[in-house]
């Protein structure tokens, strides 16, 4: 059945990844993660990360998981930014 689909091009920020890790310079920087590294190639968690944490921990009020549909004050938000307070679609709840 997939036979026939063709394969999707190689991902290219994955493909800046193998560069930089091929690369055998030392001044060299990693831009494509996201994530902060000291010069020793460390990922340290940054105060303003802890605090951030620290702030949903203290703020939450359960360990269940959302419904599988996702947040349903959040659906509703999107639907309202996407398709506009009294559209037709929205009031329906068929979005």
């Amino acid at each position: 059945m997939f036979r026939s689909v063709p394969g999707a091009p190689p991902d290219p920020i994955l493909g800046l990844s193998a560069a930089f890790q091929a690369d055998d310079r030392d001044d060299k920087i990693n831009l494509t993660v996201g994530v902060y590294c000291e010069a020793d190639g460390s990922t340290p968690v940054l105060d303003v990360i802890r605090t951030a944490e620290q702030r949903l921990y203290d703020t939450e009020r359960s360990k269940t998981y959302l419904p599988i549909t996702g947040s349903p004050l959040f659906a509703r938000g999107v639907r309202t930014l996407l398709f506009g307070d009294d559209a037709d679609l929205a009031a329906r709840s068929a979005v």
